[in-house]
C-alpha cells in the first residue's frame, strides 16, 4: 500500500497514468509485475492494463443513465467475460463495497461516498492485482473518506496492491 503525495501540480496523476499504462514516457525502463513494458504496443499495453491494473478516479466516472450494475460490468465486457461471469463479479465486488442491495439505483440516486465505493466496485471486479487510486478521497467528507480510506485498507489486506 503506497500513498504519493506532493502539492497540486507535482505530477503526481502523470506518474499514475504512466503507472496505469494511459500515458507513455520518454526515458527509462518499466516493469510490471516482472515484465518490461516500456516499450509494448498499444494494444498490448491496453490488454495488460485491462487484465491487472484496477482505476479509481477522484471524478468517480460513473456513467448517469446506467445503474450501478451495469456500470462495474462495463470493463468486464471488454474482457470478453461470458454473461454469467460478469453477473458473478458484478455482485461480488458491490457485495464487497457494501451496495450490492442497491445495484438497481442510478449513479445519481447515491452519495459521493456511495459512487466512490461504486468506481472501487468496477475496479475490483475484474480482480487486478494492482489498484490505482487518484484521489480518491478528494470529492468526499471526512467521514466517507475515512469510510473509503479503510476499504482501499481491507482490499490491501486481502491481496491487492
Amino acid at each position: 500500500f503506497v500513498a504519493v503525495t506532493g502539492p497540486s501540480g507535482s505530477g503526481k496523476t502523470t506518474f499514475l497514468n504512466i503507472a496505469g499504462l494511459l500515458e507513455g514516457f520518454t526515458h527509462g525502463d518499466y516493469f510490471l509485475d516482472g515484465v518490461n513494458i516500456s516499450n509494448l504496443s498499444d494494444n498490448k499495453s491496453a490488454a495488460i492494463r485491462n487484465e491487472k491494473i484496477g482505476f479509481i478516479f477522484q471524478g468517480f466516472n460513473l456513467i448517469s443513465d446506467l445503474n450501478l450494475a451495469e456500470n462495474v460490468e462495463v470493463p468486464l465486457r471488454y474482457r470478453g467475460f461470458s454473461a454469467k461471469e460478469r453477473k458473478v463479479r458484478v455482485e461480488r465486488a458491490l457485495e464487497q463495497v457494501g451496495l450490492a442491495a442497491r445495484m438497481k439505483h442510478l449513479p445519481t440516486q447515491l452519495s459521493g461516498g456511495q459512487q466512490q465505493r461504486v468506481a472501487i466496485a468496477r475496479a475490483l471486479a475484474g480482480e487486478p492485482r494492482f489498484l490505482l487510486a487518484d484521489e480518491p478521497t478528494g470529492n468526499l467528507d471526512s467521514l466517507m473518506a475515512r469510510q473509503v480510506m479503510e476499504l482501499l485498507e481491507d482490499i490491501n489486506k486481502a491481496g491487492t496492491t
